[in-house]
């Protein structure tokens, strides 16, 4: 039951993980095809808004893969220990 619950919080974290990096490439292509160049008035504070975003999503991604990763290794010490591998 735990395995599962833990299984299932990994999916939901992988799927958010890629959506969080989908994001974040196509704010960069924006950034790169010159999407947020030309601005008039605001362009400075516009910009710097983009780039806050840009690096709250990087940490949250960041923080949801260590996240999974810890997920990944709790779940294989649960497996381990309902399923123990006998050396021969």
């Amino acid at each position: 039951m735990q395995i599962d619950r833990l299984e299932t919080r990994k999916r939901e974290l992988a799927e958010s993980v890629t959506l969080r990096e989908s994001i974040f490439k196509s704010r960069s292509t924006l950034a790169a095809s010159g999407g947020y160049a030309g601005l008039a008035g605001t362009a400075k504070m516009d910009r710097m808004k983009v780039v806050a975003a840009k690096t709250r999503l990087q940490q949250y991604a960041r923080q949801q893969a260590e996240e999974l990763a810890a997920l990944r290794r709790e779940a294989d010490r649960l497996r381990k220990r309902s399923y123990p591998a006998f050396d021969t």
